[in-house]
């Protein structure tokens, strides 16, 4: 249910403070709606996606055991490269390989000085894995990240955090971040824009649909130039249907206000 609720004295709040009632988590995750995303949370426990979390690298504060994080409301914030890291569990079914700078040094006589040995973790299951990527194009076919589309598969998903609730910035719109992560079968890119420093002189005024987004559309686009299409790899037991046929039916929409299909959420 996409309502006004009060979890246990934290109450998330809706862009504009609008609420559609009941809807599916798939409408809830495109167009980035706050309050299903706490109530998910909430329903399978913050112990059990603080899990999830540290087996996809993101690393977490002791101050961060809240359903806050359903938001991104990290204490200490999470770096792009982390955020590539983590999204490339999805596109490889379920298993994350950690991000490294170098992989090998060799010297000029071909001795091998250094080489990585690459290290898999598994993370979830595939069938989940593939269902979450399904969703996530979703994110750029119809919901806060159109601007990312590309010419080929393309899976992601907008971020925008709020300004800090002080008296420095009282009265003042904007964000403090904007994100935008994505995915083709080949390549993972994350991108955030904002300032190092955040006062009131510097706020942002993207939201994680509009700039991130279209940087990325961008990187992606010359870094796949030469790389021929294909599709994300399906698992053998996934049950689902592929995004083509993943649109919400008549009586969904019917169900659903969404009219305000594709603005920015607080804290997408």
């Amino acid at each position: 249910m996409d309502e006004k609720t009060d979890f246990n004295g934290y109450s998330p709040s809706n862009y504009d403070d609008r609420y559609q009632g009941r809807m599916t988590l798939y409408n809830a995750l495109i167009h980035s709606i706050n309050v299903p995303a706490v109530a998910l949370l909430n329903e399978i426990g913050v112990e059990a996606g603080l899990e999830f979390l540290k087996k996809t690298g993101i690393p977490m504060h002791k101050d961060d055991r809240n359903l806050s994080i359903a938001l991104g409301g990290y204490t200490e914030g999470v770096s792009p490269l982390e955020m590539a890291q983590a999204y490339s569990v999805f596109p490889n079914l379920g298993t994350m390989y950690k991000a490294h700078a170098i992989t090998k040094i060799t010297l000029s006589t071909g001795e091998i000085q250094l080489e990585v040995a690459e290290e898999a973790v598994e993370v979830m299951k595939p069938e989940n894995a593939y269902t979450m990527t399904q969703m996530l194009m979703g994110v750029i076919s119809e919901g806060t990240g159109k601007n990312a589309n590309l010419n080929r598969p393309v899976a992601g998903k907008t971020g925008t955090t709020e300004l800090p609730s002080t008296e420095a910035f009282e009265g003042i719109s904007g964000a403090r971040d904007a994100w935008f992560v994505g995915y083709t079968p080949e390549l993972v890119t994350a991108v955030w824009v904002g300032y190092d420093k955040l006062d009131p002189e510097h706020v942002m005024e993207s939201a994680g649909g509009n700039h991130p987004a279209v940087i990325f559309r961008e990187i992606m686009t010359r870094a796949l130039l030469n790389t021929p299409v294909s599709s994300f790899t399906k698992p053998k037991n996934y049950e689902g249907t592929d995004k083509k046929d993943n649109k919400p039916n008549k009586e969904e929409n019917e169900k659903t206000d969404n009219k305000d299909k594709g603005k920015k959420k607080k804290g997408d």
